[in-house]
């Protein structure tokens, strides 16, 4: 049986695949990237995007957001990996 917590931010219940297990945080993945939508402005450099945050995304990039296999890594330093299809991360791999 799958854990739940809410999340902070949107108050909703949600399942802890949700959430950002290194990131120890009680904000959802969608509350933490609409969170950051509004904080940054994505510049498109040769081998990704840096953010206004001083986050960034290694790996391929289609129509300026994140398309394909690569590495999200917050400004706190924690990497985040997984495969992404405009934009959106749709296989996270820890």
């Amino acid at each position: 049986m799958e854990e739940y917590k809410t999340c902070n931010v949107c108050g909703e219940n949600k399942p802890i695949s949700d959430f950002y297990e290194k990131r120890r945080t009680n904000q959802c993945r969608k509350c933490i990237c609409e969170q950051y939508k509004v904080r940054r402005k994505p510049v498109v450099v040769e081998d990704g995007i840096e953010f206004g945050d001083g986050s960034k995304y290694i790996g391929p990039v289609k129509d300026g957001k994140r398309h394909g296999k690569g590495v999200y890594i917050f400004s706190d330093g924690i990497e985040e990996y997984g495969e992404w299809n405009k934009g959106v991360l749709v296989i996270d791999k820890g």
